[in-house]
């Protein structure tokens, strides 16, 4: 029983570092680096590549990645070519959300409907037991 608690404990600990980490991010730590790899802060840039997820190799090599879990490529006019970090898409955010909830009634039905029917043949079960102890005497 502790040793489930304290999974469950390391578990929400561990999801709200991360989300504060994800969401609460700051630009100060951004700002630190060299201005080549920030040019689009002080230059006039276009986007290359639009704003996407980071995959796991983008995550270990793009520090952008950290703050907000997508990126964009873009090319500034004299600095070249950088990483930036973009903000979530929300209308792909809402319908994962939908998605994910839907998937979850679902189950929750099939799960639900699982259980009744168990209950039913437990309870026909034991209705037969009882007449054949009853029938016996």
């Amino acid at each position: 029983m502790q040793r489930n608690v304290l999974k469950y404990t390391l578990f929400i600990i561990v999801t709200f570092t991360n989300t504060f980490r994800v969401y609460g991010g700051s630009d100060i730590e951004e700002n630190k680096d060299t201005q080549s790899e920030y040019c689009w802060q002080t230059e006039s840039f276009t986007i290359d590549v639009g704003c996407h997820i980071c995959s796991s190799h983008e995550a270990s090599l793009h520090p952008a990645c950290s703050f907000t879990g997508y990126i964009e490529q873009v090319k500034c006019k004299t600095s070249g070519v950088s990483i930036k970090s973009c903000p979530m898409n929300m209308e792909r955010e809402t319908k994962m959300f939908w998605q994910f909830e839907g998937v979850v009634i679902v189950i929750s039905l099939i799960s639900g409907l699982v259980v009744i029917q168990r209950m039913r043949k437990l309870n026909q079960e034991n209705i037969e037991r009882i007449q054949r102890q009853i029938s016996s005497l």
